[in-house]
């Protein structure tokens, strides 16, 4: 029977792959970050500000001026409503509409979430 821990054979492919790199380039240490954490996302107000925060991302970490017109986010997916695999109807339902989304969307706190962003 074949082993079935794919925890283990993803970490011998990336501990191969990160060998080769640091002796092609000749550098030491991890190349990937520390496994993520999975955090129960377990009230309405945590998904709320969750949410915003996922779409402030890549504006916080300097990957754009303008986290709204971020071409790889879902805001603009979910805002405008396009079509996607993006369940973004249900999305604009749980802030009420598109105006209370996007209204939301202008405030950051990161205090409601702060047990998630500390490594960050």
């Amino acid at each position: 029977m074949p082993n079935l821990d794919y925890s283990k054979q993803f970490s011998k492919l990336f501990n191969a792959y990160t060998k080769t790199l640091n002796n092609t380039y000749q550098r030491t240490g991890s190349l990937f970050q520390k496994p993520f954490k999975r955090i129960l996302v377990d009230s309405n107000t945590y998904l709320t500000h969750l949410v915003n925060y996922i779409h402030h991302n890549p504006q916080k970490h300097g990957f754009t001026n303008d986290f709204s017109a971020y071409p790889y986010s879902s805001y603009q997916t979910i805002y405008q409503q396009k079509n996607s695999r993006i369940e973004g109807q249900q999305v604009i339902n749980w802030f009420g509409n598109s105006k209370s989304f996007a209204k939301f969307h202008e405030q950051v706190n990161e205090t409601k979430i702060q047990h998630l962003i500390e490594d960050d």
